[in-house]
């Protein structure tokens, strides 16, 4: 488990969750977007529930492991979905410097 710190809260999740969201974030930076997403969590009293999160370019988050005995959130759906953001994401990348470019003819 571990728990995300973000914008003066914090929240805990599966270290599965917290890592594929700090990717994200570190990925949406890259591309100088923003996006928002539902993250899988627990409250203080180890049940489950979703967090709305916005990250970005500006986004500062730390991740640090924490003991708790509550079973980890489901974040299979949350991993799958942030994932295919991810893929579409590089996609949207400039692959090579011509291609910032917008030629006029």
């Amino acid at each position: 488990m571990r728990e995300v710190v973000y914008a003066g809260g914090s929240f805990i999740t599966s270290d599965a969750i917290a890592e594929t969201l700090l990717e994200y974030a570190a990925q949406l930076a890259n591309a100088d977007r923003a996006a928002n997403v539902h993250v899988p969590a627990l409250d203080e009293f180890g049940q489950p529930f979703d967090i709305s999160v916005v990250i970005g370019p500006a986004s500062q988050l730390l991740s640090e492991p924490v003991i708790n005995s509550a079973a980890d959130p489901d974040g299979d759906g949350f991993i799958a979905d942030v994932t295919q953001r991810m893929r579409d994401l590089r996609r949207s990348w400039p692959t090579t410097p011509f291609d910032r470019i917008e030629w006029e003819l």
